[in-house]
């Protein structure tokens, strides 16, 4: 049953996204937008339908939909901390963090594939460099496997980085691409290298620094 709700909601999602009408599109963002603020910072039964395979379908399907909700999913990369309960430490899990991250991840697969998601990706770029320095000074709050999360996201810049170099889609780009994907570059460097300095527990970041520095060189 969760199976054909599920579909059904593809089809009205589809079907909205592509009448073209404004009023339309923008309760649709705002249903997803909705939907995602449960998703990744609320709690959800283990039965619900609403998981990644769910959003991934909705991404692929509606390329320009998706990139509308980039900015609610950065902002879910970070901990945050609960404002009602003074016994949580935080009102969203690192599980939740990392589902963002991937779906951020999905948000760069579509870039591959459509000019305009591409396009937006080449609009963000530095935003999402920005948040990912914010996870590197912020580290310490997943806790465990901090390194490992860490990395995950910072991995992030490469997969955005190659994907904006591809000459897979042509993209007539308003920005200088190569000079925003430098300047973010150089500038994660400097935010891991002081983060390693301050924990040596992070010098396995030093190979994310590698990757970072040979896309800088292309």
């Amino acid at each position: 049953m969760a199976r054909a709700y599920n579909d059904c909601f593809h089809l009205l999602t589809k079907h909205y996204y592509e009448t073209g009408d404004a009023v339309n599109r923008e309760h649709l963002v705002s249903t997803y937008k909705d939907l995602l603020t449960v998703f990744l910072s609320g709690r959800l039964p283990t039965s619900s339908g609403l998981n990644i395979r769910f959003l991934q379908t909705v991404f692929e399907q509606c390329p320009a939909l998706a990139w509308s909700l980039q900015k609610p999913v950065l902002r879910c990369f970070l901990a945050k901390e609960s404002k009602t309960d003074k016994t949580s430490k935080g009102s969203r899990s690192n599980h939740q963090r990392i589902q963002a991250i991937e779906l951020y991840q999905l948000l760069i697969r579509v870039a591959q594939k459509d000019a305009a998601a591409k396009t937006i990706l080449a609009k963000n770029f530095a935003l999402l460099a920005g948040v990912i320095g914010k996870v590197i000074n912020s580290a310490e709050t997943w806790e465990n496997k901090k390194v490992k999360k860490t990395g995950l996201c910072v991995g992030l810049y490469a997969k955005a980085a190659k994907v904006l170099l591809s000459n897979e889609v042509a993209v007539d780009f308003e920005e200088d691409v190569k000079k925003l994907i430098s300047e973010a570059g150089v500038k994660l460097v400097s935010e891991l290298e002081a983060a390693i300095e301050k924990d040596k527990t992070m010098s396995n970041m030093k190979g994310k620094i590698k990757e970072i520095k040979k896309i800088i060189e292309l």
